[in-house]
């Protein structure tokens, strides 16, 4: 059975974690992410969970810490996979815009 992407994205995400609001179709982008590397292999899925979980509070850290790369809009690349989170700073919150690969 496919694992079934949140609001919580993975499972490290807490509280602290709710400056986030993530576009639909971030969360789509995530999900089908999620089910090719199940596919391969459950741990991966959960490895790539992780990835986006460390990259969420990376930005949060350190929102300026990215560069920018359209106007305002800032790219965080995971470490371990080919993808990367795109994000506006609005005042201490975050809009997750995509996440690209």
């Amino acid at each position: 059975m496919a694992r079934k992407v949140c609001h919580g994205i993975g499972h490290g995400l807490s509280a602290k974690m709710l400056k986030f609001s993530v576009r639909p179709s971030a969360y789509e982008h995530i999900q089908k992410a999620v089910d090719y590397y199940d596919d391969i292999d459950p741990r991966l899925g959960e490895a790539f969970l992780d990835e986006i979980d460390t990259s969420f509070e990376q930005i949060q850290a350190l929102p300026e810490g990215f560069q920018k790369r359209l106007g305002e809009i800032r790219l965080a690349f995971l470490k371990r996979f080919p993808f990367g989170v795109s994000y506006l700073d609005l005042n201490k919150s975050f809009l997750i815009d995509f996440i690209t690969s």
